[in-house]
Formats: structure tokens, sequence, C-alpha cells
């Protein structure tokens, strides 16, 4: 494979699949900070026909994901994400998932010992209100319960920096990105756009900008594999970001 350095220029080099996850696992990135990972189509569809980001995901957007999750000091997602998804425990950095309902039914990860690693913890990250009930429910070895307050922004970067979290990287839907965009919550965006058309570039990853209410940022950097193309983007700007600030996930951006 070749990997193209679109943004910034430079000589085009031969990559293998492995190499890819070397090449992302060994990026810039400052701690500590929220890295959003997400992979979607030309159109800004973050899901296929399935309703699973699995739809749009290839081989290079797999190894983009496994070596942010070697870089990272934990997974962060919501539990509706982990049911649509079915997560497993992974064996590169533990699993915290985030809920308002306190709803983990049916998300391997939580529930099922063979659902990788029992030694990988899986945090569930509650209102605080309904923390002592999550714990009677989710009891396992491998689980940990956390209160976040009333789920702002704070409380829950709180809650991820009193586990010695440095590093997250986030693997949410879109509804939960976009209100963590929306509360100045993302560092880095790592947006793998998916397509047929070998001449894919910056441009499109327009649509799904878009979908996350994102009108504005930079692009540190554009690479292209194949019709796969990986990029980074900081200093997001949502026109909606200032009237969101310090509002609570239970009010807005809700989570299941």
């Amino acid at each position: 494979m070749i990997l193209e350095s679109l943004i910034p220029e430079r000589p085009a080099m031969d990559i293998t699949l492995e190499g890819v996850r070397e090449w992302i696992k060994m990026l810039n990135w400052p701690a500590p900070s929220f890295v959003l990972n997400l992979v979607a189509d030309t159109e800004g569809n973050f899901t296929g026909e399935n309703g699973s980001s699995r739809d749009l995901s290839n081989d290079v957007d797999k190894q983009v994901l496994l070596g942010l999750r070697e870089a990272a000091d934990g997974i962060f997602t919501t539990a509706k994400t982990a049911k649509q998804e079915q997560y497993r425990r992974s064996a590169l950095a533990p699993l915290a998932l985030i809920s308002r309902t306190a709803d983990f039914d049916g998300i391997p990860a939580v529930i099922d010992g063979g659902a990788g690693p029992s030694a990988s913890k899986v945090f569930l990250l509650v209102p605080s209100k309904l923390v002592r009930n999550t714990r009677k429910r989710f009891a396992e070895p491998w689980i940990e319960v956390v209160g976040i307050g009333k789920g702002s922004l704070f409380r829950i970067t709180l809650a991820l920096t009193r586990l010695n979290w440095r590093r997250v990287v986030v693997e949410s839907g879109p509804e939960f990105s976009t209100w963590l965009v929306q509360e100045f919550g993302i560092k880095y965006l790592n947006l793998t756009v998916v397509s047929q058309n070998p001449a894919i570039d910056a441009s499109s990853a327009r649509n799904a900008l878009s979908k996350l209410g994102v009108s504005g940022g930079t692009l540190e950097s554009a690479h292209r594999i194949d019709t796969t193309l990986i990029t980074r983007w900081s200093d997001l700007y949502s026109p909606k970001g200032s009237q969101r600030r310090g509002n609570r996930f239970g009010q807005r951006g809700r989570i299941a």
C-alpha cells in the first residue's frame, strides 16, 4: 500500500497494515486531552445499513482504531454505542461507558465473562444518584461504577482524570460526539473517510463535519491510502458551542 501525505505535502511511502497502526500510535498526542475517532463515508454517514460503523470500516480504519487504542490510557464511549457495536473488553486499554439511565444490559464487555480479558477494567459512568443501584446490578469483578454528578463535561473529565487517564480516545456515535464538540471537550478529531474514489481528498470530510455541527477548525493533516482518507482536526468550532457550555448531558446531547 502507498501512504500519500496530502497535508502537509511530503513524499509518498510504502506502508503495511501493521505499519498504519504503528504510524498512528506514534502521532503527537499532547496530554491531557480527548481524541474523538470516527469513520464516515463521503455523504457524512457514520453508520451503514445495519446501523453500525462496522458497515463502513475497512482494514485501514481498523488499524487506525487499534493504533489510537494502543496510544490511549482509556477508551470512552456511550452505553448506546457499546450496545450497537457489541463492545468487548480490550486488551489494549480499559473501557469507560457512560449512560444517563445506567442501562448497560446487552453489552458483552459488561455482562459476559468471556468477552475479552477479565483483567481489563470496565468503568460505568452514571449520575451520582444511580451509583448505588448500578453497583448492585453490575457486580462483576471487572466492573467499577463511577459517579459523575449530574453529568456535566467537568464532572465527566474529572472522573476520567481520577482514573489517571491522560489520553482518552472517544469512540461515541454522532449525537454524543456532537455534544462533546459543542462543550469544547475534544482536542483532536481523527476522522477517517471511506470511499470508492481514488481521488478522495480533504474536501470529502465536509459532510461528516457538518453533521457534527462543526463549521470551522484546523486541518492538521490529511493522508490517503488507496480510497481511504485519514484526517486529523483541531480547534473545532461549533456555532452552538457557546450556548451549550456548562449544560448537562441529561438536558442536551442526550445519551442512552
